[in-house]
């Protein structure tokens, strides 16, 4: 079992610091590993309900620094 980032650590839209965003993942069963987005470029990665479009997100704790700067 892959354990991704944002199971680790609450994970945040980067523009708007909402939750409400998914992220697409995929096995490549040939090269036996995983690859984030609709390809293997990591295009189409993830995408917040909020902004309505793709984004990055980040550990919520890094989305609460940069708004206290």
């Amino acid at each position: 079992m892959n354990n991704f980032e944002f199971e680790k650590e609450p994970h945040v839209c980067e523009d708007c610091g909402s939750d409400q965003w998914h992220s697409t993942w995929f096995w490549h069963n040939g090269r036996k590993r995983w690859f984030e987005g609709e390809n293997e470029h990591g295009d189409g990665a993830n995408w917040c309900s909020e902004c309505d479009g793709e984004v990055e997100i980040i550990p919520e704790s890094e989305y609460e620094d940069e708004e206290e700067s």
